[in-house]
């Protein structure tokens, strides 16, 4: 272990008396505030919050290690740090890869169906699919189109044999399910999903349209052996956007996903799902016998695809996942902080604007600050309000790829802040006001109730200013060296190396 003062002392633990003082005789009611700053960011003995998603842990601390009389993090459960709601269920992959439906208020702690890693607590904003019988195309409120469908012949992403197929008639034109259903204005977005799987046919087809003219209309075309996004059009008659993803979850499952803005004043919107020959062509003459698997259709008003959302008779709504830290004593510093977040996102565009991933605020939007990203320069970002006035807002990193891990670290006293992100270098300057006064932590929330449609990793709360220097360590992405003298993180920061002095 590494300490301000520029001496290290053996890795002995931060408790007890006898041999582990280093500084022997020194009285029990002595802190780290006077034997020396923690240097190793990720030393426990440096942070008094440490809520990782990840691992799982949930650690609450005073604001200083006393060294003999071993106060310091103790192991908390989820419940008794967190306080989480959520009035409906909600899905998410198990660590086994298997879609599960969490209960009412229980948080999800999401997995990545292909790779099986540990993605995170799981927080969204309240989405409703508006396709009933998601998973039964063969269902009269599916209307069939040169094509029949043969229910429950393969295992689904949940483990049991409810997947559909999708057969293609000897007719020739298009081969498909479709539905018509009431939305919102259309000059809001929609995203469209499906679970799909190659059999005999390995291309599927997802259009949008405007629902009685079919002037407004865009689609996107998936490969389901290669995994790709064959082709996504940005509409026509006025539709914009037109982006798709196609997501792996596991057993040659993948979920494709297509977002169109339509434009028009019709408020009903057209579900399309077709099977495809070759290449593009999705009209062409029928074989009477190839097909391939289908599996919970969505239909969501968004830019972005969020978690499924099962129905059955009627459209359904998953309400929004809300999580906070209400009691911030012992362990919080009013006068100084660093707060330290780990966050990802399910895909690159699912985050809001301004999405906070963790942050403090007393119950209002006056008085402030947290760690969040902006949609606006695709920056991660920190910022302070006291009694309604900005301090500061201020950008650690831009150009991010969500989808990938984003670390980012703020820190702030009286009269000085700074942030960094994936140890870029930090941006520091200062202000004249104190910091605001503070009652709760809100996780992947604005004090406004906007979620944050991300994969929360970790958060860690440190009672000072870290330097600069510090923020940069801790933010490092898994791997990154800043120069030639290397300093080593332990395994809560795994893989993370920075020079001393630099």
């Amino acid at each position: 272990m590494s300490f301000g003062f520029g001496f290290a002392l053996p890795a002995y633990p931060l408790r007890g008396g006898g041999g582990n003082n280093p500084f022997n005789q020194l009285g029990p009611t002595l802190d780290l505030s006077f034997a020396g700053v923690v240097t190793d960011q990720s030393d426990p003995n440096g942070y008094t919050l440490n809520t990782n998603f990840i691992i799982p842990q949930y650690q609450i601390a005073a604001q200083y290690v006393v060294w003999e009389t071993g106060v310091g993090l103790v192991d908390k459960t989820f419940s008794q740090i967190i306080t989480f709601t959520r009035a409906s269920t909600g899905t998410f992959f198990d660590s086994a890869g298997v879609l599960q439906s969490a209960a009412i208020d229980a948080p999800r702690f999401d997995y990545n169906p292909s790779t099986l890693a540990a993605q995170g607590l799981l927080i969204e904003e309240s989405r409703a699919n508006l396709l009933s019988y998601s998973e039964d195309f063969g269902n009269a409120a599916w209307t069939k189109s040169g094509a029949t469908v043969s229910t429950d012949t393969t295992t689904a992403p949940t483990g049991t044999t409810i997947a559909d197929s999708l057969i293609e008639n000897t007719s020739t034109g298009q081969h498909r399910v479709f539905r018509t259903v009431s939305g919102t204005t259309n000059t809001n977005p929609y995203t469209l999903s499906v679970f799909a799987k190659a059999n005999t046919r390995t291309r599927i087809y997802l259009g949008i349209a405007e629902g009685t003219t079919f002037v407004r209309q865009g689609n996107a075309i998936f490969d389901l052996s290669a995994g790709t996004v064959v082709f996504a059009g940005g509409g026509s008659g006025g539709a914009t956007g037109g982006s798709a993803t196609i997501t792996a979850v596991g057993n040659g499952w993948y979920r494709c996903t297509y977002t169109l803005t339509l434009g028009g004043t019709d408020t009903t919107v057209f579900s399309d799902i077709n099977l495809v020959s070759t290449g593009t062509t999705i009209n062409y003459t029928g074989d009477g016998a190839s097909n391939l698997y289908l599996w919970g259709a969505q239909l969501e008003a968004g830019a972005f695809p969020t978690s499924y959302i099962p129905t059955t008779t009627t459209a359904l709504t998953r309400s929004a996942d809300v999580a906070s830290v209400n009691t911030l004593s012992p362990w919080y510093n009013a006068s100084a902080s660093t707060l330290y977040t780990e966050f990802t996102t399910p895909v690159p565009t699912s985050v809001t604007a301004s999405a906070v991933v963790a942050g403090f605020d007393d119950g209002t939007a006056n008085n402030r600050f947290s760690n969040f990203y902006t949609s606006n320069t695709g920056a991660i970002a920190a910022n302070q309000i006291v009694a309604g006035t900005p301090s500061f807002t201020i950008s650690g990193a831009s150009g991010l790829t969500l989808s990938s891990v984003q670390k980012a670290a703020t820190a702030f006293a009286a009269g000085s802040y700074a942030i960094s992100a994936n140890g870029v270098p930090p941006v520091a300057d200062s202000f004249a006001s104190a910091p605001p006064t503070v009652n709760t932590m809100r996780i992947g929330l604005r004090p406004s109730g906007t979620q944050a449609n991300m994969y929360i990793r970790r958060i860690v709360y440190y009672p000072r200013r870290l330097t600069d220097l510090e923020l940069r360590q801790i933010t490092l992405p898994t791997g990154a060296t800043i120069t030639t003298q290397d300093y080593s993180f332990d395994s809560n920061f795994t893989g993370n190396t920075v020079a001393i002095g630099s």
